[in-house]
């Protein structure tokens, strides 16, 4: 989608846009930034930083003059927003520098965005380099993701003219078990939770239980469960189950429960969303104090590791088993973390040695990290030979 500046702004206006190019203004990159970063945290969603700035312009702008020069800014800024979607941010961060931040993209995905910039650029008189740092693969904070993203452009320069850098050479990339976008072989699961998360303010209560092993991706489903309940204006209250009573986080209060109740009411929320995370099944006395401390005036329900048995008795209740992955979906699985299409034999005895359970998937993968057994070279990962 192609931006416009606004070519009415007011003075104030120009505190937040730049305006010579009509892009953000470097005083809001970091705020903004740091905004969209915690937003990606929130949402576990991927981000990306991409730095880049006009390869010989101040030449061009000493033999052509600073109108010309101007003028190429002004372009500049406008082949950038014809790249880009409308939620995407641009930032000029110095004389002929510019920050983009593309929210809910992967590395993959802004490589794409920018050979599409770089084509742009390609029409006129000064090309670009850029430097790409994602989230959260670089790192998680906004200074970081910056400086990634600025000594990626420097190296995209050294390379010569017109190029970008997604990683330095040589560097082993970041990875991340529990940040894919979709989840693998879990649309039955997440169907039923959104049937749920549906049908929970006509019921006013409802109980979802997860009768799964340990190390089938119950903790990663939660929190795919409270990222679509924040979606769907749940107020979410993730706990923790640990056994033993001095170190469980319960609602039996009814203070406690009775003031997150009346946030719902005031905030205008669906409901709210109890979340109970736990090594072994909660026992059904727990979701029960809960239940009966709740008045049925708003919609209240709870998602916790558990047994079919467990499931206290109300009008509204599901449980649902997180099998392990098929061959296929490990490959997947695999794929999406590492960003690396692994040789199907790999992927064969990785699902013989972890019965294609994703939690014990992720311990064995790395365990060969730490030892050596797989490491990252060429650009790609490869798996090292048995000495």
């Amino acid at each position: 989608m192609e931006h416009q500046p606004d070519p009415t702004s007011t003075p104030d206006e120009l505190l937040i846009r730049d305006p010579l190019t009509g892009s953000y203004t470097r005083g809001l990159l970091e705020p903004r930034l740091t905004e969209e970063l915690a937003r990606a945290e929130r949402e576990i969603s991927p981000l990306v930083v991409c730095h880049f700035d006009l390869d010989g312009f101040r030449d061009y702008n000493l033999e052509q003059g600073p109108e010309a020069g101007d003028q190429v800014l002004r372009d500049a800024t406008q082949w950038t927003y014809q790249s880009i979607r409308s939620s995407d941010l641009l930032f000029r961060s110095g004389g002929d520098e510019f920050v983009l931040v593309l929210p809910s993209t992967t590395r993959e995905q802004a490589m794409v965005v920018c050979q599409r910039i770089l084509e742009r650029f390609a029409q006129g008189p000064v090309s670009i380099s850029m430097g790409v740092a994602s989230y959260p693969e670089d790192g998680d904070d906004t200074l970081t993701l910056l400086l990634v993203a600025q000594k990626r452009q420097q190296e995209a320069r050294s390379r010569g003219t017109g190029q970008f850098v997604t990683h330095e050479q040589g560097e082993s990339p970041r990875i991340y078990f529990n940040t894919q976008m979709k989840p693998v072989e879990r649309e039955e699961q997440f169907s039923a939770l959104e049937a749920f998360l549906g049908a929970l303010p006509e019921h006013r209560q409802g109980v979802l239980l997860l009768d799964s092993e340990p190390g089938s991706g119950r903790t990663f489903f939660l929190r795919k469960a409270a990222m679509l309940a924040q979606q769907q204006n749940y107020l979410v209250l993730p706990l923790m189950y640990s056994g033993t009573p001095e170190g469980t986080q319960t609602l039996a209060e009814t203070q406690v429960l009775q003031g997150l109740l009346d946030e719902v009411e005031h905030a205008a929320k669906t409901g709210l969303l109890v979340l109970y995370d736990a090594a072994v099944a909660v026992p059904p006395q727990v979701l029960g104090q809960v239940l009966t401390e709740h008045d049925n005036s708003r919609a209240l329900g709870i998602i916790a590791v558990g047994e079919p048995d467990a499931a206290p008795a109300v009008s509204l209740s599901q449980v649902i088993s997180l099998p392990p992955f098929t061959v296929q979906g490990l490959h997947r699985w695999v794929r999406d973390v590492f960003h690396w299409d692994a040789p199907l034999s790999f992927i064969e005895l990785l699902h013989e040695s972890t019965e294609g359970f994703p939690g014990r998937a992720e311990q064995h993968l790395k365990s060969m990290l730490a030892q050596g057994k797989l490491q990252y070279t060429g650009g790609t990962w490869t798996v090292q030979p048995e000495a």
